[in-house]
C-alpha cells in the first residue's frame, strides 16, 4: 500500500472531517447532536496537526507552525472565530423570563446578568446556534486550507452518496403513507427532514453538485470509464430531482423545473452541434427515458398531492405567497426588534420570544404554527445576531466566494453548476427559511467552498501560463 505523503496528510484530514460532519449531519434526524461539535474541533485541531502523522520528522514543527500562522492570518477563521465567541457570549449570559406587570398592564423580559453583554432568552436555544455554525465554519475553513480539486471532487461524491441513503429512506417511508387508507392528508416528514422546504433544498443542492460531477466526467476522451460515471450522476441527479419533488415543496418545484431547463439548454448548446445525427437519436432516447422514469417515479409516490402543490404554482399564487400581509407581518415585527437590539441581536431563536409584543393589534390573529421563523434567513440573521454577527456572517460569505468574482474562474463544469445551485438557495432564504436547517446549510457553505477552491486552481493554472 501507497504511504500517504507529507502534503497529502492535511487532505486525507480535512476530507475525512469534513466528511464526517456532512454525513452526521444530514443522517442524525437534522443534525441537532451536540456530538458533531467534538467531529468539527476535532476536525480542525487535527488539521493543523496533521505534519504529526507524517514520516519527515524535521518538517513536523515548523509545517504545524506554518499551518498556525496561516489560520491566524486567514480573514475567514478569524471572522469565524469572532461569531463564534459571540454566540459563546450569548449563550453565557442568556437567561430572560417573561413577567406580566400588573399595576402597568404590560408584559416585561427580566434583564440579563450583563446588561451590557451579548445575550439569549434561553441557554439551549442559543446553544443550539452553536451547534449549527461551529460544524459551518469548521466545514469551510478544512475546504480552504486542507482540500484541492481531487479531494473536492471525492466529498461531492460522497455526498451525494449520502443524499441516496436519504432518497431512498425518504421513499421507502412515503410509500408506506401512501398505500396506507387511513392517511387523508400530506405527510410533513420526507427523509429524516420534518419541513417539505428542508427537504426541497437539501435535494435541489444535490441535483446541482450530481449534474456538475456529471457534466466534468463527460466522454471528451471517449473512455469506457467516463460513461460510467455520467450514468451513475445521471442517476444520482434523477432521483435527487425526483426526491426534491416528492418533498411537496412549491419554492423546490418551481426551482427545480428551472433548473432543469437551464440543464437542458446547455445540454443543447453544448453537445448537440457535435453530434451527428444517430447521436442525437441516442441522446434524445435517453432523454426520454429520464424524464419518463422521473415522471413516474414522481406519480407513483403521492400524484393526489403532486398535482395539487403543482396547481398552486401559478403567478398570481407565488405573488400572494410572497407578498401576503401573513409574511410582510413578521418581516415588519422583526425590522422592529432589530432597531431595538442593533448590535448584538436577541439571541439565537430570539425572534419568537419579542414577536408577540411587536405585532399590531390587527395583526394578532396572524399568529400560528410558524411563525416562530421570520421566512427570511438574511432578516432573522440580522434580528438574532445583530449587526455584529450578521457582518461577520456576511464577511466570511465574500470572502470564501472572492475567488470567484475573477475573469475567468468560473468557466468550469464542476464549478458552474454547483455554484447555480448555491446561488438559487440564497435567493430563496431571502422568502423562505432553507438556513434554519443544518444540513441545507453545511451542504451550501461545501458548495460555495468547493467551488472557490475550483476557481483557485482554474486562476493559478491560468497564472502559470
Amino acid at each position: 500500500m501507497r504511504q500517504v505523503s507529507d502534503e497529502e496528510w492535511p487532505i486525507v484530514v480535512g476530507l475525512a472531517g469534513v466528511g464526517a460532519i456532512l454525513s452526521w449531519t444530514g443522517l442524525s434526524e437534522s443534525g441537532l447532536e451536540i456530538s458533531v461539535i467534538w467531529i468539527s474541533l476535532g476536525a480542525l485541531v487535527l488539521l493543523v496537526l496533521s505534519p504529526v502523522l507524517a514520516t519527515a520528522r524535521g518538517l513536523r514543527a515548523r509545517v504545524c507552525g506554518e499551518k498556525l500562522r496561516r489560520l491566524a492570518t486567514d480573514p475567514v477563521f478569524l471572522m469565524s472565530l469572532g461569531f463564534c465567541l459571540l454566540l459563546l457570549a450569548q449563550w453565557s449570559n442568556s437567561g430572560r423570563a417573561l413577567i406580566y406587570f400588573p399595576f402597568e398592564r404590560e408584559w416585561r423580559h427580566t434583564n440579563p446578568p450583563g446588561a451590557w453583554l451579548p445575550w439569549a432568552f434561553r441557554r439551549e436555544e442559543s446553544r443550539q446556534m452553536l451547534i449549527w455554525f461551529l460544524p459551518f465554519f469548521a466545514a469551510v475553513t478544512c475546504l480552504r486550507h486542507g482540500l484541492r480539486g481531487g479531494a473536492v471532487r471525492v466529498l461531492y461524491a460522497a455526498m451525494c452518496l449520502n443524499a441516496v441513503v436519504l432518497a431512498i429512506y425518504g421513499l421507502h417511508g412515503l410509500t408506506q403513507v401512501v398505500y396506507n387508507p387511513k392517511v387523508m392528508v400530506p405527510p410533513d416528514r420526507f427523509a429524516t427532514f420534518t419541513y417539505q422546504n428542508h427537504a426541497g433544498a437539501f435535494f435541489l443542492l444535490i441535483l446541482a453538485l450530481a449534474s456538475g460531477l456529471a457534466a466534468s466526467s463527460a466522454p471528451r476522451t471517449g473512455r469506457k470509464s467516463c460513461y460510467t460515471l455520467v450514468a451513475v450522476f445521471v442517476v444520482v441527479a434523477m432521483l435527487a430531482a425526483a426526491a426534491a419533488f416528492l418533498s411537496l415543496s412549491r419554492a423546490t418545484f418551481l426551482l427545480v423545473i428551472c433548473y432543469l431547463i437551464g440543464v437542458g439548454v446547455w445540454i443543447g448548446v453544448t453537445y448537440l452541434p457535435r453530434l451527428g445525427p444517430s447521436g442525437r437519436l441516442q441522446l434524445g432516447m435517453v432523454v426520454i427515458v429520464l424524464v419518463i422514469s422521473a415522471v413516474l417515479l414522481v406519480a407513483g409516490g403521492n400524484r393526489k398531492w403532486m398535482v395539487r402543490e403543482l396547481g398552486g404554482l401559478t403567478p398570481s399564487r407565488i405573488k400572494e405567497s410572497i407578498l401576503s400581509r401573513d409574511r410582510r407581518f413578521q418581516i415588519d415585527a422583526a425590522f422592529r426588534i432589530w432597531l431595538d437590539y442593533p448590535v448584538y441581536g436577541v439571541g439565537g431563536w430570539g425572534y419568537r420570544h419579542l414577536l408577540p409584543l411587536y405585532i399590531d393589534q390587527e395583526d394578532s390573529h396572524r399568529m400560528r404554527s410558524g411563525t416562530a421563523n421570520v421566512h427570511s434567513d438574511p432578516i432573522q440573521f440580522l434580528t438574532e445576531f445583530g449587526v455584529l454577527g450578521a457582518g461577520l456572517l456576511l464577511g466570511v460569505l465574500c470572502v470564501t466566494v472572492l475567488p470567484l468574482c475573477q475573469p475567468g474562474a468560473c468557466n468550469s463544469r464542476i464549478l458552474m453548476f454547483p455554484l447555480t445551485g448555491c446561488l438559487m438557495l440564497t435567493a430563496w432564504s431571502c422568502v423562505d427559511l432553507p438556513f434554519r436547517h443544518p444540513a441545507v446549510l453545511y451542504y451550501w457553505g461545501v458548495g460555495l467552498a468547493g467551488s472557490a477552491v475550483f476557481a483557485r486552481e482554474r486562476l493559478a493554472r491560468g497564472a502559470r501560463r
